[in-house]
């Protein structure tokens, strides 16, 4: 028996009409019946919805192997695409804000303006909340607050540094203790910490409503 029959069996086993069931797996009865014909396979996520809702577990789905081979290669698929698409996800996430530095130091050279580096802070706050709210990143998030101290105390220290934006007065001992001091990275770390930990909240208090939800 393939997976589209086992399915189909395990529903009317249930009792379950296929509006009903896609109702509790939270898709279209036209998506559900697709999956019954074997026009389309479900998702991980939707399989194992449906191994709770008709009380099989999934190694009786798909045990046999020969007759699911098909079903064994879209997963591998799809999950190789939900890597991949991680990886761009992260890389564009750090890239706009590298990019936004560029930008910043560039602006800055033609502006001569310090309003224009509290853009920056705002840059690193909305990046680091959809860094927090995405799961991909685990508990390496944390270490990205040290990333964006830095970059952020660099980006404006050299600005400085480079186009002459200290005062006339200061001396060089002045301007090489201000571009080490500490403090100097630590708003960029500090609005990072920010919306990592709101992002990181926000997930969860999703995850917590969604599990709350299915229990229901």
């Amino acid at each position: 028996m393939e997976l589209h029959e086992k399915l189909k069996t395990a529903r009317l086993k249930t009792n379950l009409s296929q509006q009903q069931a896609a109702d509790k797996t939270g898709v279209s009865r036209q998506t559900l019946s697709s999956w019954e014909n074997g026009k389309t396979y479900p998702d991980i996520a939707s399989l194992i919805k449906l191994s709770g809702l008709y009380d099989i577990s999934l190694d009786e789905l798909l045990k046999e192997k020969d007759e699911t081979s098909s079903y064994v290669d879209y997963i591998d698929k799809a999950v190789a695409l939900i890597k991949n698409k991680r990886k761009i996800y992260k890389a564009v996430e750090i890239g706009v804000y590298i990019l936004s530095l560029i930008i910043y130091v560039n602006v800055y050279y033609i502006t001569r303006s310090s309003v224009i580096s509290a853009v920056i802070p705002f840059v690193i706050l909305i990046i680091s909340l959809l860094i927090g709210i995405d799961e991909a990143w685990g508990k390496k998030r944390w270490f990205l607050i040290l990333f964006f101290g830095i970059t952020f105390g660099l980006a404006e220290q050299l600005s400085y540094l480079l186009y002459g934006g200290y005062l006339p007065n200061e001396t060089a001992p002045i301007a090489i203790f201000t571009f080490l001091n500490p403090a100097t990275y630590s708003m960029g770390a500090f609005v990072s910490f920010i919306g990592i930990g709101a992002g990181t909240l926000a997930r969860r208090f999703n995850n917590k409503t969604e599990d709350n939800y299915e229990k229901q």
